[in-house]
């Protein structure tokens, strides 16, 4: 669908139960992450077989592509249900029948990059020595990064104090590409069309290292 619509969520409970990418969904949202359900890797190699002139089996697809760029799901809670007793206007992202947990169920997870998740980049490497390298570059500068493994190197997230990055297709390290701005990258613990499950380094997890609600550095 490329017409512009707000995706909501109904209050959800602790009884359902949610998914590991449901829940890792659940908090990257809550850290300010434009996060987006994406299709799993069956879903688009069944459409590529439906559809060969359109599609792909190794493309990256999101269930809804227009708004993506210009604002964030919402996931209803219940301070949303006290904040319309109290202001007595329907919350603003609130629609019938659509749940934030059912669209991550049996699903990817990708986040927009750029001034919607707060300026986020990503760093994106193709192969497992230029994330070798790339990592070296940030150890020696000291700066502090989110990164995770993907089918054949790793991507690294971090957010600019102010403005998007410019995307580069090449930069100084070979099989590197840098995304900032209308672009998103697949995020743990989502799996690759290899079966590779996309996985947080140990001491980047933000839900087993960082405090709830803290956003990447």
């Amino acid at each position: 669908m490329e017409h512009q619509v707000e995706l909501a969520a109904q209050p959800f409970s602790v009884d359902m139960k949610p998914s590991s990418v449901q829940r890792a969904a659940i908090d990257l949202y809550r850290r300010g992450l434009n996060v987006f359900p994406v299709c799993r890797p069956e879903e688009v190699q069944q459409l590529a077989c439906n559809f060969p002139g359109n599609y792909e089996p190794g493309m990256k697809l999101p269930y809804i592509l227009e708004p993506l760029f210009y604002s964030r799901m919402h996931l209803c809670i219940a301070d949303c249900s006290q904040k319309e007793i109290k202001s007595g206007r329907l919350c603003p992202g609130a629609r019938p029948g659509i749940n934030f947990l059912d669209l991550f169920d049996f699903a990817n997870i990708g986040v927009m990059l750029g001034r919607t998740s707060g300026n986020l980049v990503c760093i994106d490497c193709d192969i497992r020595s230029a994330f070798q390298q790339v990592q070296q570059e940030f150890t020696l500068r000291n700066l502090n990064y989110w990164a995770y493994y993907t089918s054949r190197g790793g991507n690294f997230l971090f957010r600019l104090k102010e403005g998007e990055a410019e995307n580069k297709g090449k930069c100084g390290v070979d099989g590197v590409q840098i995304w900032g701005n209308k672009h998103f990258c697949v995020l743990p613990p989502s799996i690759h069309q290899t079966g590779v499950v996309y996985t947080w380094l140990m001491y980047t997890d933000p839900a087993l290292n960082l405090p709830h609600f803290e956003p990447p550095p």
